[in-house]
């Protein structure tokens, strides 16, 4: 679910922070008149075989935003358009495509003052629609005849050379801020849920020369649900501290069908059935008096996944034995990571500048068990293995606006994500092919501002 994940995809350092939760939501007021238009080009951290500065686009939104803030009543609108360029990461030895993903974006804030409360609900939606091709154009061999003849041979036949694809996500998140002011202390309560759901239809000639022998299609459901929960306790004007707890849960579901709807065949119907689930706990402390800004957060927790893959009906031993071949994977890892923010605010006639700087720091514990039960004198795969990685990842970055008059602003801000993945077990790890370049990490936006 590779295109399912990218359409998840925001700015870079972002999306990892909101992966893991590693950072305290948004808790500022709507309380200035402001009308925003900004581009952002993103660059998430890649492999790519291709060498040019174009297979180093994938990401280029463009967003508006007006906020009306009142007395006791603000509201904010949003919508963003992002344009993702995916063609060299479906390029490979054997596969090639070129399609631009556009995905839209709607979201609404409403916030409500009320004696010592501020209350605030959000609502956000995004969808996206793709239709499109990949071309296979070469299939992969093995040294090994049993395998060619019961699995690879029978490859072509089965999909041909090109399979016609369609893909439709639907997103959505709801949230509530709610914050109770008690002198110069505060006490606040964030609570959001989000759905994605994601559709993804293929459809394909098999030519084998049996009853095999016609159109195939199928259907791949990839459903994500989450809960956060976060409470903080501002207990001085410019301390807080808080901590929280997010739920993750993930079925899919992926059905193979035949058509016309009752052929002459023993086909596979259910390709693949999993389901992940993830928790997360974290916590962090901030201090706000100037003139700088830091947050240290800590983040633990666990995923686990299970899926159950089955390839559809390949073909025939004597005309009467179906060939088909199943897979059980099991996925499990732990994780605890550091989060330490830094920036420092500067301003001088009409000029605003803020360098920033995150530290990102953990150990990941992981469990991979594969097994695949193959049919016909193939050697079965049984891989049981354990993996320990630390992780470290620094980002450098800037933001700041250029008054243009006493009401508009030309705003801009960078970053450079920097990072670096050591594997500690298994002590040598396989070495990476040497024919890959890695690029990414970068995000710049630009835009403009007007505010009264």
């Amino acid at each position: 679910m590779l295109i399912a994940s990218v359409f998840l995809c925001a700015s870079t350092f972002d999306l990892l922070s909101s992966s893991f939760f590693l950072d305290l939501p948004d808790t500022s007021d709507m309380n200035i008149n402001a009308l925003n238009y900004h581009v952002d080009h993103q660059e998430l951290y890649r492999s790519s075989r291709n060498d040019t500065l174009l297979s180093r686009f994938t990401l280029r939104e463009q967003q508006i935003s007006f906020t009306h803030a009142g007395d006791k009543f603000s509201m904010h609108l949003g919508w963003s358009r992002d344009l993702y360029r995916l063609s060299d990461i479906l390029e490979s030895d054997y596969t090639t495509a070129d399609f631009l993903p556009v995905s839209h974006s709607f979201n609404i804030k409403a916030q409500l003052q009320v004696n010592d409360w501020l209350i605030r609900s959000g609502l956000k939606y995004s969808f996206s629609r793709l239709n499109d091709t990949l071309f296979i154009t070469d299939f992969p061999v093995s040294e090994q005849s049993a395998y060619n003849t019961y699995f690879f041979d029978l490859l072509p036949r089965t999909f041909g050379d090109t399979i016609t694809f369609s893909n439709s996500t639907d997103g959505f998140s709801t949230d509530l801020f709610l914050r109770k002011n008690l002198e110069d202390q505060s006490f606040l309560l964030y609570l959001k849920y989000s759905g994605f759901f994601n559709k993804l239809e293929e459809s394909h000639i098999n030519t084998s020369n049996n009853n095999l022998y016609g159109p195939r299609e199928s259907i791949c459901r990839f459903n994500y649900s989450q809960i956060e929960a976060t409470a903080a306790w501002n207990f001085s004007e410019h301390s807080m501290v808080w901590a929280g707890l997010t739920y993750h849960f993930s079925p899919l579901n992926w059905d193979h069908t035949v058509f016309p709807d009752q052929p002459d065949t023993l086909e596979i119907i259910n390709i693949s059935d999993g389901n992940t689930q993830a928790l997360n706990i974290h916590t962090g402390y901030r201090i706000l008096s100037a003139p700088y800004d830091l947050n240290v957060s800590l983040a633990g927790g666990f995923l686990n996944n299970h899926t159950d893959i089955s390839t559809p009906v390949l073909g025939y031993i004597l005309r009467i034995l179906p060939i088909s071949h199943q897979a059980v994977v099991d996925l499990s890892s732990k994780y605890i990571l550091a989060h330490i923010h830094f920036d420092y605010p500067l301003s001088t006639s009409g000029f605003y500048f803020t360098p920033r700087a995150d530290i990102i720091a953990g150990r990941i514990w992981s469990e991979v068990s594969i097994q695949a039960l193959l049919q016909f004198g193939l050697e079965d795969i049984d891989i049981d293995e354990s993996y320990i990685h630390t992780v470290y990842i620094g980002s450098l970055g800037f933001s700041g606006k250029i008054a243009l008059n006493r009401e508009l602003f030309l705003t801009y801000e960078a970053d450079q994500l920097i990072p670096y993945v050591k594997t500690i077990s298994p002590v040598t790890p396989p070495p990476p092919p040497d024919n890959i370049k890695r690029y990414g990490g970068l995000s710049v936006k630009i835009g403009v501002s007007m505010n009264w």
